[in-house]
């Protein structure tokens, strides 16, 4: 359009700008200022309505009719016009990238067939399916539904012939291809729990199956034509550094598991699960995995008497013995049948295979509790530190942030501030060569992680590989050892906008500092979210807050008491819809359990607007949060919009009770209860549902290449490099670490839609004049 049309528009709003904000007027002015006034309140109602309906044609309509003020040079003339290139941008991407994956697609098909072709073509598959609008009807294709049907049998006939990793991977991929259906999860259920048992005992041999595998694809590669843009990176045509056994002892992993800790943890899952599992089952599902630890070959060299066939034989005779003795059961089994199937099949593999009893039992109390349902498990003791991290936002460790560089060292992230590890100088780029004088070349990040943390207060060498400036000029790579004493950390779980220093806690908490929009990411739900989260509250109320982006995507979930707190940040306790509740819990039968409240007095963001972003990746208490808050939305309690993609679905409560042993720490987590969301909703994904988890009120899909975008921008913006005195480091070829151009650039969808949506609802900003108005303080 011309600069004319824009100016005619343009004027009038400038005028009402002054007017409405109290400069000198006239009567009729001022009258005339009133009516314009009441047509953007209208209009900025009108979308918030649109977008709470989830009518996408509505919102579009609204943002187009946007009143005169709102003007192409305004922040929200410009923001509009913005997102509306961004998403005539994806489609036209959407497009572009079906053409060439389905071209993928072909080439793979139309070569020499092979289970290796077929999963490479699954490959294709899923991210087509990721692209495509309508993934029901992609999956009616004839195409489609004979490379399902082809890939089905070779992922059967694979496991047949002990073909572990590839019968995995090509479950995983008809699983990921047809997930709603929830085809294959049994499958992938079970071949996973193989492969965790080889990479657990023989994680040599797991190594040259990965190596193998990886191996196997870039000799395929090389024998496929030359796609545009599908060009390999250097480092994925080379072979996986040399296996190091250190940190892989699994007896030392299983120090500690004896007969006691198995009968209590199914005895406790057995009494206090929500589905009153029967004990027939749980005893069954151990049984199952123990034949699975002692027919998978992979394991002959790990126990030796699993390779002698008249040995095997006679051990799973007795297994299918024990089946059978379940089968002829006249009353339910009980505790008693549980001491005794433990009882026997301890003493039978003493007779014959001879597994060592800590992986028998091990094998047997995951096969137990798995039987229960997916989030039922024995956290034994080499997973107690990793699972007190993810709940408690706190590890016994030296302070750095580690990832794999591309020739696989384990390199340093940043150190975090006030640690061990930055204290004692160790810098960002530094590459960790040696753990108390023991290599780590072929180290996975779960082997570094395990080696470096342990308990309070003991001591590691980390030896450092760093280049070093020489005085005559120069560089020249040298080793230092650093000896650190181990201490406790604490992890940071509210996150801002733009990191402004290097303490975990120097943020910019504002996306749209013009229009004071405020940014904030939860992570987890662990001890310290809820003081963290009033931090981030009170600078930005300091600045003058007009609305609120509350990011929980990927965030896993954690302490539900932290979700209630974040809840009542928004939910002041007076409210009279649903009687404050956040959350219920409930039994197999319905009948309320326990029900939370919010706080009364602690509502410090009422009044502000919200918009919450979730995808795939939100779960349990994240799905309480925008549930909840999405609930009192509904009911007019609070402004706040839900936006982005359907969340997991784990609405299920896990207790978590610790088991006795002798020096060694272990814990069993049963499923107890479900939970209901204030609107008696139940977001848990039970077998065979077809609805779960919170629906967005506005759906906003990212593509895969937006999504993998995002991420690995957001990885680098949250980074600030820094030496061992926390000043910046800058490394050379780094990537883009400016979050603004998730924005700018039209990467990240989701929070384009939320930013655009607060905007709206700014006065200022929809009066054209947020260039020169103070926005309002709360």
């Amino acid at each position: 359009m011309s600069s004319r049309f824009w100016m005619r528009r343009l004027a009038p709003a400038l005028a009402g700008a002054v007017l409405t904000f109290g400069l000198p007027s006239t009567g009729m002015a001022a009258g005339v200022a009133s009516v314009r006034a009441l047509a953007v309140d209208d209009w900025s109602a009108k979308t918030w309505s649109a977008a709470a309906k989830g009518d996408r044609e509505a919102l579009m309509e609204a943002l187009q009719r946007a009143p005169e003020s709102v003007g192409p040079d305004s922040s929200l003339g410009r923001s509009i016009a913005h997102l509306r290139s961004s998403l005539d941008s994806r489609e036209a991407k959407r497009a572009e990238e079906i053409k060439r994956v389905r071209g993928e697609l072909a080439t793979t098909l139309a070569g020499e067939r092979s289970d290796l072709s077929l999963s490479m073509a699954l490959r294709s598959a899923v991210e087509l399916s990721m692209l495509s609008i309508d993934k029901p009807a992609l999956l009616e294709e004839p195409q489609i539904k004979s490379l399902i049907a082809e890939a089905d049998a070779a992922a059967r006939a694979a496991e047949q012939r002990s073909d572990w990793m590839m019968a995995s991977e090509l479950y995983y991929r008809l699983h990921l291809l047809t997930e709603d259906r929830g085809t294959y999860k049994d499958d992938v259920t079970r071949e996973s729990l193989r492969l965790a048992m080889i990479r657990l005992y023989a994680p040599e041999r797991m190594w040259h199956l990965k190596n193998d595998r990886r191996n196997a694809e870039i000799a395929w590669r090389a024998k496929q034509p030359k796609l545009e843009g599908k060009e390999a990176k250097a480092e994925d045509n080379k072979p996986l550094p040399k296996y190091n056994p250190m940190g892989d002892n699994f007896r030392e992993k299983l120090r500690g598991i004896e007969e006691p800790m198995i009968r209590e943890s199914l005895s406790r899952g057995f009494e206090r699960h929500v589905e009153k599992t029967p004990m027939d089952k749980i005893l069954r599902g151990g049984l199952d995995a123990v034949r699975t630890l002692v027919t998978t070959r992979d394991l002959d060299e790990v126990f030796p008497g699993i390779a002698d066939d008249q040995a095997r034989t006679a051990f799973l005779g007795f297994l299918d013995s024990e089946e059978a003795r379940l089968d002829k059961l006249t009353k339910p089994a009980d505790r008693s049948d549980l001491v005794g199937v433990i009882t026997r099949l301890v003493a039978q593999n003493d007779k014959t295979v001879k597994v060592a009893r800590e992986a028998l039992l091990h094998e047997f109390g995951n096969g137990g509790t798995n039987a229960m349902d997916e989030f039922s498990s024995v956290i034994w003791p080499d997973e107690v530190a990793r699972f007190e991290r993810n709940t408690q936002g706190r590890f016994v460790g030296v302070g750095v942030q580690i990832e794999l560089d591309p020739l696989q060292n384990i390199r340093v992230v940043t150190p975090l501030d006030g640690t061990p590890a930055q204290q004692a100088g160790i810098r960002s780029g530094d590459l960790i060569k040696k753990v108390n004088g023991e290599s780590t070349l072929g180290f996975s990040l779960d082997q570094a992680v395990d080696v470096i943390t342990g308990r309070e207060n003991t001591s590691v060498t980390l030896t450092i590989e760093r280049e070093v400036r020489q005085a005559e000029g120069g560089t020249k790579r040298e080793e230092i050892d650093f000896k650190l004493r181990r201490a406790r950390i604490e992890v940071v779980t509210v996150k801002g906008w733009r990191k402004t220093g290097t303490r975990e806690d120097d943020w910019d908490w504002f996306v749209d500092s013009q229009n004071k929009i405020g940014y904030v990411r939860l992570t987890q739900f662990a001890d310290r979210t809820d003081k963290e989260f009033d931090r981030a509250i009170d600078a930005m109320k300091k600045a003058g807050l007009n609305g609120l982006i509350l990011d929980l995507r990927y965030n896993p979930g954690g302490l539900l008491d932290k979700a209630v707190e974040v809840v009542s940040r928004f939910v002041d306790g007076g409210v009279k819809s649903y009687d404050g509740v956040v959350v219920t819990t409930h039994d197999k039968t319905d009948a309320r359990v326990q029900v939370e409240n919010v706080e009364r007095g602690r509502a410090s963001l009422a009044g502000i607007p919200v918009v919450v972003l979730v995808n795939e990746g939100s779960a349990s208490a994240s799905e309480i949060v925008s549930g909840a808050l999405q609930d009192y939305a509904r009911s007019g309690d609070i402004k706040a919009l839900i936006v982005g993609q359907r969340s997991y679905g784990k609405g299920s409560v896990q207790n978590v009770w610790p088991m006795s042993s002798a020096g060694v720490r272990a814990f069993v987590k049963i499923t107890t209860q479900y939970y209901k969301l204030p609107g008696n909703r139940m977001i848990h994904r039970r077998k065979n549902s077809t609805t779960w988890g919170v629906d967005p009120d506005l759906s906003v899909e990212m593509l895969p290449t937006q999504i993998s975008d995002a991420l690995t921008i957001r990885l680098a913006a949250d980074v600030i490099r820094q030496d061992e005195n926390g000043q910046r480091i800058v490394a050379e070829n780094e990537s883009s670490s400016d979050p603004d151009d998730l924005l700018n650039k039209g990467i990240d969808m989701q929070l384009q839609h939320a930013v655009v949506l607060l905007q709206t609802q700014v006065p200022a900003a929809v009066a054209g004049s947020d260039a020169r108005i103070t926005p309002r303080s709360n």
